[in-house]
């Protein structure tokens, strides 16, 4: 609320209504979708982060890109240099091992609580 105060207090906002008069008349239109492709998928990044925590919603981003730049390399022939390869290779390891033993690790701590607890009883 506070940038749309300062926006119309500086005239940024009557600027760009302006702009998208002028220049865009037709183009508004085409504008929707990206803007609520976006808005879909700020969304979902909000209920990732509120029901499974800023690490799973980073795994699943990095995932994302992951497979985005495979797929960029598969399907439209883009070349990549080696060392692009090794940061591949090495993002995808690094998935690998938080799934093999990222949850080991997440185990043990609510264990050593419970032994807590159950040793202040």
């Amino acid at each position: 609320m506070l940038c749309l105060a300062y926006q119309l207090n500086v005239r940024q906002l009557q600027c760009l209504v302006e702009f998208v008069k002028m220049w865009l008349p037709g183009e508004v239109c085409s504008l929707r979708l990206p803007c609520s492709c976006s808005c879909v998928g700020q969304h979902f990044i909000f209920v990732t982060i509120s029901m499974f925590g800023p690490l799973t919603c980073s795994i699943i981003t990095t995932t994302r890109k992951f497979f985005t730049i495979l797929s960029s390399v598969i399907l439209f022939q883009h070349s990549i240099t080696v060392l692009q390869w090794e940061g591949t290779t090495l993002v995808f390891a690094g998935l690998i091992l938080d799934i093999v033993f990222g949850k080991e690790q997440r185990i043990i701590p609510v264990v050593h609580r419970a032994a807590a607890i159950t040793n202040c009883l």
